[in-house]
């Protein structure tokens, strides 16, 4: 969507991690909605996309497996439901100590060095109305980030490549495109309050895939620029 509002609200509850040996874990179940100027063809035709996510957290030292179910609606007609599960598995870098030039000792993730935050994900479809396939989505990525010295500004600059290993991204000919898509980005988090928090951010994606290049309209090129405010309890 190139042109009119987006906005994209979202919510989600997280039960109090459940400590069982050297494991945490953290059942949880999320809310996400796509509220757009562009229309689609059905009764609820600027709610273009509404997300239900339901999974569990499991933390195992500086490691997170976060197992999930996706559900993926179009209440205005944009698309068919999608179903999917999958796990994302991530390694915390942040908060390590290490000793510098002159024996001066820093954590990651405080200014400098930075944090690297890498992760890998693996996604099924089990459900797909629209195309009627099974497709299969991998993902790698890292997100570097860093605490500003003054006013604690934390920035992170994601950069992630997506992949398709069983036709989730085709080209022209409708075969399989492993290389999906390649993005890299800047985010910057600033606290209002203990509880309240300020976002943004922009990203720009480098689409490889055809199909990709179909729904961006031809363009291989796409920004995309976000503005938020958030409230965790």
């Amino acid at each position: 969507m190139d042109s009119g509002y987006i906005v994209q609200p979202s919510i989600q509850f997280t039960l109090n991690a459940i400590e069982i040996g050297d494991f945490s874990i953290s059942p949880y179940v999320g809310l996400w909605a796509n509220i757009s100027e562009v229309r689609g063809n059905k009764n609820w035709k600027n709610l273009y996309e509404t997300d239900v996510t339901v999974g569990v957290s499991i933390e195992y030292g500086k490691f997170t497996f976060d197992f999930a179910y996706n559900l993926y609606t179009y209440p205005s007609g944009a698309s068919g439901s999608t179903q999917e599960v999958g796990i994302t598995v991530s390694y915390d870098d942040s908060g390590d100590e290490f000793t510098g030039p002159a024996g001066l000792t820093f954590k990651k993730g405080q200014f400098l060095p930075i944090a690297l935050s890498p992760h890998i994900a693996f996604f099924q479809e089990i459900d797909d109305n629209t195309d009627g396939e099974l497709n299969t989505y991998f993902e790698a990525g890292v997100a570097p980030s860093f605490i500003l010295p003054w006013h604690g500004i934390e920035v992170t600059v994601p950069v992630n490549f997506g992949s398709s290993l069983d036709r989730y991204y085709t080209n022209s000919d409708g075969r399989n495109d492993f290389f999906g898509f390649a993005s890299i980005g800047i985010e910057a988090t600033y606290k209002l309050s203990e509880n309240w928090y300020l976002r943004g951010g922009v990203e720009y994606l480098y689409l490889f895939s055809d199909s990709l290049v179909d729904a961006n309209g031809g363009d291989r090129n796409a920004f995309i620029g976000t503005i938020g405010i958030g409230l965790s309890l």
